[in-house]
């Protein structure tokens, strides 16, 4: 029997996270974004260690959602990030601890965590 994998499902207007389970596990309105960023652990390369993080707002709160860059249906993400956003995850192949901000322009590569020892 095939594994279920989680899958990120996107299209012009919206972004949404389903688990293995084939359950919802988040849904965004791209339209209320405020901020992309991307960041990375040491824990690979058996463990996902590249992720992406969506911060929205909604009714003047803040709310954060992620994913790990390794998800099906990551590409289609990364093309409707391009098309809406002008925005795309750049630290594939890093190692360490390491984070940046994708998108607002004015944020943009300016890092998204202080990682300290």
């Amino acid at each position: 029997m095939p594994v279920s994998r989680a899958k990120v499902v996107a299209n012009e207007d919206w972004i949404e996270y389903v688990r293995p389970s084939g359950k919802k596990a988040w849904s965004l309105q791209i339209s209320d974004i405020v901020l992309v960023a991307e960041y990375t652990t040491n824990d690979g390369p058996w463990l996902d260690d590249w992720f992406l993080e969506f911060v929205t707002m909604s009714s003047d709160r803040l709310y954060f959602y992620h994913c790990t860059m390794y998800v099906d249906g990551i590409y289609e993400v990364q093309d409707v990030l391009i098309r809406r956003l002008n925005a795309i995850p750049q630290l594939a192949g890093c190692t360490e601890w390491d984070s940046r901000v994708l998108w607002p322009p004015h944020l943009v590569g300016k890092p998204y965590f202080e990682f300290q020892s």
